[in-house]
């Protein structure tokens, strides 16, 4: 299987902080650790916390609702009707 090794990084999980340095190259290339991942659609952090993947989420809900409250005003009020 071939993939591109400038588009993959590297993330050291675990729950205390330690400071081992570990440089990893796939095909020459130095991959980059970083401290956040999405996989499958959730984001992991390094630390196995939620508040980045719940913050994630969140702001693309809010998006999403944002979008929709700019676009209904230009709806016909049967189409606009809240429904309680």
């Amino acid at each position: 299987m071939r993939f591109n090794p400038t588009k993959r990084n590297t993330m050291k999980i675990c729950s205390i902080n330690i400071t081992v340095i570990v440089a990893l190259r796939v095909c020459g290339v130095l991959l980059e650790e970083v401290e956040y991942a999405k996989y499958l659609g959730v984001t992991i952090s390094n630390n196995l916390e939620w508040g980045n993947h719940v913050d994630v989420t969140a702001r693309k809900a809010s998006n999403t609702l944002n979008v929709l409250k700019r676009n209904l005003k230009y709806c016909p009020k049967q189409a606009n009707r809240q429904h309680t």
